[in-house]
């Protein structure tokens, strides 16, 4: 699948991709990544901090660490969840508890990649992450045009 740049999206601007990782050279590799595939990328250190920046501009997708300090991946999900903003997300992880790979996928996250990240499958998730975050959308906008007729 090739890597998505700016001119396949409806928007004039490329589609702003979360990197929530408590490491920094994981945080800072990933953030490079997402941008030299032609996305808009920015970091945050822990779940709270992200999660303050999705109040004034949500990303499209989010690639986020299972297993930080203070907060867990799966508690960001949860609580994103709480709050009614469903996106997009991949999660990483160091280990491959099959109870978190599973509840992560039960809340809602699109896949759960291992560390270290094969950086050619990330991006193929991101894509596959924001083509269904764009039919979601799509599928709401027709369904609250329905409903207002």
């Amino acid at each position: 699948m090739k890597a998505l740049v700016a001119d396949d999206w409806k928007s004039p601007n490329p589609p702003l991709i979360a990197v929530v990782d408590d490491d920094a050279s994981v945080r800072k590799a990933l953030g490079r990544l997402m941008r030299a595939a032609g996305f808009d990328a920015r970091t945050f250190a822990t779940g709270r901090e992200f999660l303050a920046a999705c109040r004034t501009e949500p990303p499209e997708c989010v690639v986020l660490d299972m297993h930080m300090p203070e907060m867990s991946g799966l508690e960001v999900l949860r609580r994103l969840n709480d709050s009614g903003l469903f996106l997009p997300l991949v999660l990483i992880t160091a280990d491959d508890e099959s109870r978190h790979c599973q509840l992560s996928l039960d809340q809602g996250a699109v896949a759960l990649l291992r560390k270290p990240v094969d950086g050619p499958q990330l991006i193929d998730r991101v894509e596959f992450a924001l083509t269904r975050g764009r039919l979601i959308h799509a599928m709401n906008a027709r369904l609250a045009a329905g409903v207002a007729r």
